[in-house]
């Protein structure tokens, strides 16, 4: 007797772009590691603070604009990887961009623009919100 098992639509999904954003995502914040001094590490434990604690404390603070540049780099490549949500869902399951593509074969008018201006306006915001919070400005005040 076989069995087989099929993994549901959303979950084969995720897992195809966390496959495919990883190396975006492992190459971000590995760069924001490079210039990291683990010796504040080492200090922090000696002085009394967990492994755990002191990652928390010391380690993420440090690193926290890597992860979110990663994330957000992530975010919008897999966004825009059409190709690979198109071949991993099915009926039932649509995203964003497979329904902009289907709209676009289907229909010729400026709906989709107009969209994609929208994402365009939205992403800018988002990135000057992060500027705001987390950007460079916010670094050279120290």
């Amino acid at each position: 007797m076989i069995v087989s098992y099929q993994l549901p639509l959303e979950a084969a999904l995720f897992i195809g772009h966390t496959i495919l954003m990883l190396p975006f995502i492992i190459r971000v914040i590995a760069s924001s590691m490079a210039t990291f001094d683990f010796s504040i590490e080492e200090a922090a434990v000696s002085l009394g603070s967990s492994r755990i604690g002191a990652f928390f404390t010391v380690i993420l603070p440090n690193i926290k604009s890597g992860i979110i540049a990663a994330v957000l780099i992530a975010f919008l490549e897999s966004f825009n990887n059409v190709d690979i949500s198109v071949f991993l869902t099915g009926p039932g399951l649509s995203t964003l961009p497979i329904q902009m593509l289907t709209y676009v074969e289907h229909y010729f008018d400026p709906t989709v623009a107009a969209i994609s201006v929208l994402l365009m306006v939205f992403t800018a915001l988002f990135m000057f919100l992060i500027e705001r919070l987390v950007g460079l400005s916010h670094f050279t005040k120290r």
